[in-house]
């Protein structure tokens, strides 16, 4: 868990932000002496934010991602020891989360990414600091993301950073909803409130918290090779 109040009340070992910052910093110096394009993946601090908006006003090839649970949560759910909330990096502070959101509304952030971690049951069943990392979260991406920046990102926005930003991040070509094209679409309704059930989760690993939370925003179907997936 993140180093701060909650690592010392509940007397478990923290990874400090600065740990995460520092690297960046040097990455970012190496980046800019080399010439050269850097991503870095699942940002989670507000430090880390800060660096890379200086790199990218200095001109700096510099992209980066944030994992949807660091938008939603802080470090306050590991109060309670559940493992479901175990992820690497950490949970931080509720400055950290709301700055990472203030980093995407202002593209300092260009992706999104699920950071999906299936894991077995028995990995996640056991003392807090033997539990493996991650999450189950390729299920409720979307909505997890929605619910966290609904006020502040708007909606065009934020498919972006989970379609033609990451593809543009990777020196991929985009892929475009147009006649002659392969239809690889998903289709959702951006507003529904919703209960998530361990039904809804298709992915045959369930180490997820979002069971029983109420989120906005839901796939209907997904169209792909010729098929309809509901």
């Amino acid at each position: 868990m993140n180093e701060g109040i909650t690592s010392t009340q509940s007397g478990l070992k923290g990874s400090p932000a600065l740990a995460e910052e520092v690297n960046i910093n040097r990455d970012l110096f190496i980046a800019e002496y080399c010439n050269c394009p850097i991503h870095f993946s699942t940002i989670s601090s507000a430090g880390s934010v800060a660096l890379i908006r200086a790199a990218k006003a200095k001109g700096i090839k510099v992209t980066c991602d944030v994992a949807v649970v660091n938008l939603m949560f802080n470090e306050e759910k590991l109060s309670g020891f559940d493992t479901n909330f175990k992820v690497k990096p950490p949970l931080r502070t509720e400055e950290d989360r709301l700055a990472l959101i203030d980093g995407l509304v202002d593209g300092t952030i260009d992706c999104i990414t699920s950071d999906h971690c299936p894991d077995d049951v028995e990995n996640k069943l056991k003392e807090f600091e033997l539990a493996n990392f991650g999450i189950s979260s390729i299920d409720t991406a979307f909505a997890v993301a929605r619910t966290a920046t609904k006020d502040k990102l708007n909606l065009a926005e934020l498919v972006s950073k989970f379609t033609t930003h990451p593809r543009c991040c990777a020196g991929q070509k985009t892929i475009l909803i147009e006649e002659g094209n392969p239809a690889n679409i998903t289709v959702f309704d951006p507003d529904i409130k919703w209960t998530v059930q361990l039904s809804d989760i298709k992915s045959a690993s369930k180490n997820t918290p979002f069971i029983g939370m109420k989120l906005i925003g839901k796939p209907v179907c997904v169209i792909n090779k010729g098929m309809v997936s509901l």
